[in-house]
Protein backbone atom coordinates (compact mmCIF):
# COMPACT_ATOMS: atom_id res chain seq x y z
CA UNK A 1 0.00 0.00 0.00
CA UNK A 2 0.91 3.99 -0.47
CA UNK A 3 -0.03 6.86 1.11
CA UNK A 4 -2.79 4.81 3.56
CA UNK A 5 -4.23 3.20 0.27
CA UNK A 6 -4.38 -0.48 -0.03
CA UNK A 7 -4.33 -1.86 -4.01
CA UNK A 8 -6.24 -5.28 -4.79
CA UNK A 9 -5.15 -8.10 -6.53
CA UNK A 10 -8.53 -9.75 -7.00
CA UNK A 11 -10.23 -10.48 -10.08
CA UNK A 12 -13.28 -11.65 -10.91
CA UNK A 13 -15.92 -12.47 -13.75
CA UNK A 14 -19.56 -11.80 -14.44
CA UNK A 15 -21.06 -14.72 -15.68
CA UNK A 16 -24.89 -15.84 -16.53
CA UNK A 17 -25.39 -12.58 -14.10
CA UNK A 18 -22.96 -14.27 -11.56
CA UNK A 19 -20.24 -13.23 -9.89
CA UNK A 20 -17.17 -15.15 -9.41
CA UNK A 21 -13.46 -14.88 -8.20
CA UNK A 22 -10.81 -16.22 -10.22
CA UNK A 23 -6.95 -16.19 -9.17
CA UNK A 24 -5.40 -13.03 -7.64
CA UNK A 25 -3.38 -11.25 -10.28
CA UNK A 26 0.52 -11.54 -9.22
CA UNK A 27 0.68 -7.96 -8.67
CA UNK A 28 -1.66 -5.64 -6.66
CA UNK A 29 -2.63 -2.38 -8.53
CA UNK A 30 -4.96 0.35 -9.56
CA UNK A 31 -5.30 2.11 -12.68
CA UNK A 32 -3.77 -0.54 -14.72
CA UNK A 33 -5.85 -1.74 -18.55
CA UNK A 34 -7.03 -4.77 -19.34
CA UNK A 35 -8.33 -6.64 -22.73
CA UNK A 36 -9.51 -10.03 -23.73
CA UNK A 37 -7.00 -11.13 -26.43
CA UNK A 38 -8.98 -14.39 -26.67
CA UNK A 39 -12.10 -16.29 -25.26
CA UNK A 40 -10.23 -17.72 -22.31
CA UNK A 41 -7.27 -15.14 -21.57
CA UNK A 42 -7.41 -11.49 -19.93
CA UNK A 43 -4.32 -9.53 -20.01
CA UNK A 44 -3.65 -7.07 -17.66
CA UNK A 45 -1.10 -4.48 -18.11
CA UNK A 46 0.68 -1.36 -15.85
CA UNK A 47 -1.10 0.58 -13.47
CA UNK A 48 0.50 2.13 -10.06
CA UNK A 49 1.53 1.23 -6.55
CA UNK A 50 1.79 4.35 -4.38
CA UNK A 51 3.49 6.84 -6.40
CA UNK A 52 5.62 4.09 -8.82
CA UNK A 53 3.76 3.61 -12.69
CA UNK A 54 4.41 -0.35 -12.89
CA UNK A 55 5.26 -1.98 -16.35
CA UNK A 56 4.17 -5.26 -15.55
CA UNK A 57 2.37 -7.85 -18.20
CA UNK A 58 0.36 -10.61 -16.70
CA UNK A 59 -1.71 -13.24 -18.89
CA UNK A 60 -4.87 -14.79 -16.64
CA UNK A 61 -5.33 -17.86 -18.94
CA UNK A 62 -7.53 -20.81 -18.91
CA UNK A 63 -6.40 -24.30 -19.22
CA UNK A 64 -8.80 -26.96 -21.20
CA UNK A 65 -9.11 -28.77 -17.64
CA UNK A 66 -10.65 -25.09 -16.97
CA UNK A 67 -8.56 -24.36 -14.19
CA UNK A 68 -7.42 -19.97 -14.39
CA UNK A 69 -4.03 -19.28 -13.87
CA UNK A 70 -1.57 -16.24 -13.93
CA UNK A 71 2.01 -15.60 -15.93
CA UNK A 72 4.09 -13.02 -16.02
CA UNK A 73 5.14 -11.86 -19.58
CA UNK A 74 8.23 -9.35 -20.48
CA UNK A 75 7.03 -6.07 -19.13
CA UNK A 76 6.03 -3.16 -21.39
CA UNK A 77 8.66 -0.73 -22.42
CA UNK A 78 7.49 2.07 -20.79
CA UNK A 79 6.05 1.67 -17.19
CA UNK A 80 2.62 3.20 -17.23
CA UNK A 81 -0.98 3.63 -15.62
CA UNK A 82 -4.15 5.39 -16.98
CA UNK A 83 -3.33 3.88 -20.16
CA UNK A 84 -5.46 2.74 -23.38
CA UNK A 85 -5.42 -0.78 -24.51
CA UNK A 86 -6.92 -2.32 -27.56
CA UNK A 87 -7.01 -5.07 -29.64
CA UNK A 88 -6.08 -3.78 -33.67
CA UNK A 89 -5.48 -6.54 -36.38
CA UNK A 90 -4.72 -9.97 -33.85
CA UNK A 91 -2.32 -7.40 -32.08
CA UNK A 92 -2.74 -5.85 -28.24
CA UNK A 93 -1.47 -2.14 -28.15
CA UNK A 94 -1.17 0.11 -25.25
CA UNK A 95 -0.90 3.70 -25.52
CA UNK A 96 -0.35 6.99 -23.68
CA UNK A 97 -1.31 7.20 -20.14
CA UNK A 98 1.43 9.13 -16.89
CA UNK A 99 4.90 7.85 -16.10
CA UNK A 100 7.08 9.00 -14.01
CA UNK A 101 5.59 12.31 -12.11
CA UNK A 102 2.49 12.60 -13.80
CA UNK A 103 4.03 13.17 -17.29
CA UNK A 104 1.88 12.05 -20.11
CA UNK A 105 3.02 9.00 -22.48
CA UNK A 106 3.36 9.33 -25.94
CA UNK A 107 4.30 6.24 -26.52
CA UNK A 108 2.96 2.92 -27.93
CA UNK A 109 3.67 -0.59 -28.67
CA UNK A 110 2.59 -3.73 -29.95
CA UNK A 111 2.67 -7.63 -28.17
Amino acid sequence: SGGGRSYLATCERLSANRWEKLPDMPTARTACAAVCPGSSRLLVTGGRRGYDALSSVELLQRSPTGVWQWRRLAPMLTARCYHDMALFRGCVIVAGGLYFAGCVGRSSFCF
